[in-house]
């Protein structure tokens, strides 16, 4: 092969080489986003499960408190 053939068909080779690479590379990167929106849901999904525990927390604790209140009242009563 004449030496102009052969520099054309190594920067043809590097060429797709790097064509390679890159679309590998994209690949990738479509894969980690994938896997980030799907640990954004799941966050959402677990922020929302905690909300709704401590609202379930602060309801249960006001009605203990109450209850509290109200012994504590049914007992100073009745001295």
């Amino acid at each position: 092969m004449d030496p102009d053939t052969s520099k054309k068909v190594n920067d043809l080779l590097s060429l797709m080489d790097d064509i390679s690479t890159d679309v590998d590379t994209r690949s990738e990167l479509e894969n980690l986003l994938s896997r980030i929106r799907l640990l954004e849901e799941t966050v959402s999904g677990l922020a929302g499960r905690m909300d709704s525990l401590e609202k379930t927390y602060l309801e249960k604790q006001r009605r203990i408190l109450s209850a509290a209140k109200d012994l504590k009242s049914i007992f100073t009563d009745n001295r």
